[in-house]
């Protein structure tokens, strides 16, 4: 009898143990969670704040992802007259003169291997055919890995154009 009492005590301080860590690893849990929720509550901030930068510049910026457009932003659809659902999976050739495809092949695949940037005037193709002349710019998001993309803009010299 002595025995089955011991044991009884010795399970039940097991289980108040074990409820114990339980409870301690739910704090625990508890606190990560608030942990994580202030900081996707930070992250969301800085992305509203980035995307209302983004969309109330003059400048056409976009990433180039696998080859081919993958975001961009309000003024590079108003530059070149597409609308977005247009622009994304298309690729930059998209928006060359025809005689000038090799050329942004040769300037994207070339400098951006060589020297991780890009700094090229060159002409693009408005949506309704006209030539808008353009200084296209652009980074690779990582030196180490350029599958991650390349981030460009470019900016409308179609008035400086005029006065030249």
């Amino acid at each position: 009898m002595m025995k089955d009492k011991t044991d009884n005590t010795e399970n039940t301080e097991n289980q108040r143990r074990l409820l114990q860590e339980y409870i301690f690893n739910l704090e625990d849990v508890q606190e990560k969670a608030e942990e994580l929720a202030i900081a996707h509550e930070k992250i969301k901030q800085s992305q509203e704040l980035l995307m209302a930068i983004l969309g109330c510049t003059t400048h056409g910026v976009f990433l180039i992802r696998n080859g081919a457009f993958a975001w961009c932003n309000k003024a590079f659809t108003d530059i070149l007259g597409w609308e977005l659902g247009e622009i994304v999976g298309k690729t930059i050739e998209a928006f060359y003169p025809t005689q000038r495809k090799d050329e942004i092949t040769e300037v994207i695949c070339g400098d951006f291997q060589q020297m991780r940037s890009l700094l090229h005037e060159c002409e693009l193709v408005h949506k309704d055919g006209h030539s808008v002349p353009c200084l296209l710019t652009g980074h690779l998001m990582d030196a180490d890995d350029s599958s991650k993309g390349y981030v460009l803009s470019i900016t409308d010299f179609t008035e400086r154009k005029k006065i030249e």
